[in-house]
Parts: C-alpha cells; structure tokens; sequence
C-alpha cells in the first residue's frame, strides 16, 4: 500500500513530511497522537534500519523500522536538532499536526483521499501477522494491550480464510516450528 504514495515528492518541504508520515505510519505503525509527540532523538540509528523509541502514557516501545522507510527515518533525524519534532518540526500546533497536513495532501495528491494513520497502522499490523511474526511480538511493538479493541479492529482488514485454508497454515506453522503440544 506504501507504494501508492511514490509519487510524492520527498526531497524537500512538504515531501520530506510527508515521507516522514508515511514511515512512521507504514513502518513502524503509530497512531496519530504518537506522531505528533515524536522528536529527532526519539529514532536510533541501526544497520537494518531505524528503531523508532514510541512514548505513550508513561511507558515506551522501540519498533524496528527497516528498508528505505527506515532509512528516511535515519535520514531525517540526523537532519534535525534532537529536541526538535521529527514530523513537520516548525508546525507549533502538535495536536493537529497529522490531521491538517493530511488535508493538505489529499486536495494536492488525489492518491491520499481516503488516508489515515489509522489505515497505515492497520497495514503494519496486517503484514507483520500475515508474514508469520508472532503475535504476541506484534502487540507489544504496537502497544496493543490487554482491554484495548485492536486485535478485533483487524479482523475486517485481514485476508478471508476458509477453514481448511487455516488449518494449513496452523499444519505448517506447526511442523516447522513446533509448540508445547507438539
């Protein structure tokens, strides 16, 4: 899905933010309120990417960043002073920072009709589930906790299984990994 949005300049300005939003979005999966708040020293360098360090009420998750999403991230950080904000760092008004620049987007790139960091964060969590990572990995590096509604919000975005199409893949989830009752 991050692929749509190729046409996008990101050398400069505008761009770089909203390359900013989409890695943060696509590839490290944070909701709106958490963009906002991110600051430059809140990504660490790594070889495979970036580690995005995520605070939210008290308690911080570090998700790994890989690829060219990853790579901006790195990038753009380096670019900036540590205390200054990762996305859109002269915008002062932090609370609608995501919101109003999506609105933006969308009237100059029709292809952001319909975006939301929510959408984004949904296709992160989707491609790490449906690619074999474990679940309970997911939910930590997505800050999904118990009593939230998320893992359940998924379900309409997730590909359609049949019965047998299930047990195929528990089958070779199973002989290749086995668990405790195997």
């Amino acid at each position: 899905m991050e692929d749509d949005y190729v046409n996008v300049p990101r050398r400069h300005g505008r761009g770089v933010d909203a390359m900013t939003m989409l890695a943060v979005g696509f590839g490290a999966g944070t909701i709106r309120g958490e963009i906002n708040y991110l600051r430059a020293d809140s990504v660490v360098s790594r070889p495979q990417g970036a580690l995005v360090q995520v605070a939210r009420q008290g308690w911080v998750r570090d998700v790994p960043v890989y690829g060219a999403l990853g790579n901006h991230l790195r990038e753009r950080a380096a670019a900036l002073p540590p205390d200054a904000w990762l996305f859109r760092p002269d915008y002062a008004k932090r609370t609608d920072a995501v919101s109003s620049f999506t609105e933006q987007l969308k009237h100059d790139y029709p292809v952001f009709d319909g975006f939301t960091m929510e959408r984004a964060r949904y296709r992160f969590l989707i491609d790490l589930l449906t690619g074999g990572c474990p679940f309970h990995a997911v939910c930590e590096i997505a800050g999904i906790r118990p009593g939230t509604k998320r893992p359940t919000d998924l379900l309409p975005h997730m590909p359609t299984l049949t019965s047998s199409a299930a047990v195929g893949l528990i089958d070779r989830f199973m002989l290749v990994q086995p668990g405790p009752t195997g």
